[in-house]
């Protein structure tokens, strides 16, 4: 190769996969994308040096683990990267095979496993006295009727695992405002196979929502982020479209005790949210990969994707928890388009509204020295707008 620097690979080039892709590129790093579908625009970076399509693990696990297994003719000892929770599974319930040929950033298969489904992971906080919302995991239909009569309308119907509910519906959760609502959902999902959890809703705006991101090593916190998300996608129960960085000390031990406890190894995102009742942070879910703003902390400060390549590829170990406040990070497509569709319903002024972009801040997907992700999801969105296809 031309480069003496250990390639990565990202494992689905979506918006996860893009600050490491950026980040590491911008370092000499040689980038391979790996994607399932055409439309993962980050494979469209001009620091990625090779792309490989294939077959999506949540079609075929064993394939995918073949396709990427043969990589490594061209690539043995990569390191690679998974940016979804379909790329982590495989990853992690095969990591003993694929280290044979590659390093892999994912914890072992019962650790992710407990991050990956809900029931685990809330058992666990339980055990540590971490506060959850209140929440009943259902695997049948027929315990359904029974594990309502617990909850207040309204309250959310959730997956157990969250990405295999999101590529079927494009959203987090479905909210539940009466028996009619509830006989539809569950049988919606009950028709895919899928268990699921009734939760209540935690009260509070987007703005209480807050992530604790770290990079652990022998158990250890070598560096430490926290963030608050002002306005989420779709509006009231979704994904970060704008979020700040900001220090915030009440999460901090909480989400160190989570990993200590899982023996956690590398990146994690760590999501609560505060609870206005009693004020309170409630653990919401443990992320086992890179996060989706992950371009913020890198601004403030953070170098997440470096420390983990400085680790896993030259067992060097890059200590930092200093960070710049008050910084945004926005998603300026899915902003803008809710800005015209949902600005009403959310109740945001437009001086609210703009704040974030007069104040210090990074795009998600726009920029102009690397321009190509932007324009293929611009295009992307215009499509899913006009035709209702991607």
């Amino acid at each position: 190769m031309e480069s003496r620097q250990v390639p990565v690979i990202v494992v689905f080039s979506h918006i996860i996969g893009l600050p490491i892709i950026r980040t590491l590129g911008k370092e000499g790093i040689p980038i391979v994308a790996v994607h399932y579908q055409d439309n993962e625009f980050s494979q469209y970076s001009k620091y990625v040096s090779r792309r490989y399509k294939m077959t999506s693990p949540l079609i075929d696990e064993a394939k995918f683990i073949e396709e990427l297994s043969s990589l490594s003719g061209d690539y043995k000892g990569a390191l690679l990267v998974p940016a979804d929770d379909s790329a982590v599974i495989p990853l992690s319930k095969y990591k003993n095979k694929l280290a044979a040929y590659f390093k892999v950033a994912v914890n072992d298969w019962e650790i992710a496993n407990v991050c990956i489904e809900k029931q685990k992971t809330y058992e666990l906080a339980e055990e540590l006295s971490i506060p959850c919302p209140q929440t009943a995991f259902c695997n049948s239909l027929e315990h359904l009727p029974e594990l309502s009569k617990e909850f207040s309308f309204p309250f959310l119907l959730k997956p157990s695992q969250s990405h295999l509910f999101f590529r079927l519906f494009k959203k987090k959760a479905f909210v539940i405002n009466n028996e009619d609502d509830l006989l539809f959902y569950s049988g919606l999902l009950n028709k895919f196979n899928l268990s699921f959890v009734l939760q209540e809703i935690i009260p509070g705006p987007p703005s209480n929502g807050v992530n604790y991101n770290s990079y652990m090593i022998n158990h250890v916190p070598v560096a430490e982020f926290t963030a608050q998300k002002i306005r989420i996608d779709p509006p009231f129960f979704g994904s970060p479209r704008v979020i700040v960085s900001r220090k915030i000390p009440e999460i901090i031990e909480p989400g160190r005790k989570l990993l200590a406890a899982l023996n956690y190894e590398g990146f994690s995102c760590v999501e609560f949210k505060k609870d206005q009742r009693d004020q309170a942070y409630k653990l919401m879910e443990i992320n086992a990969r890179p996060n989706l703003s992950g371009a913020l902390a890198v601004r403030a400060g953070i170098n997440f994707p470096l420390i983990m390549y400085e680790h896993l590829v030259k067992g060097n170990i890059l200590a930092s928890n200093s960070f710049i406040e008050n910084i945004y990070w926005i998603d300026l497509q899915k902003d803008l388009y809710r800005f015209f569709t949902s600005k009403k319903i959310e109740g945001i002024s437009f001086s609210d509204y703009i704040r974030p972009y007069k104040e210090k801040h990074i795009f998600a997907v726009l920029s102009l020295s690397d321009p190509g992700p932007f324009r293929h999801r611009t295009w992307l969105l215009l499509k899913e707008l006009l035709f209702g296809k991607t």
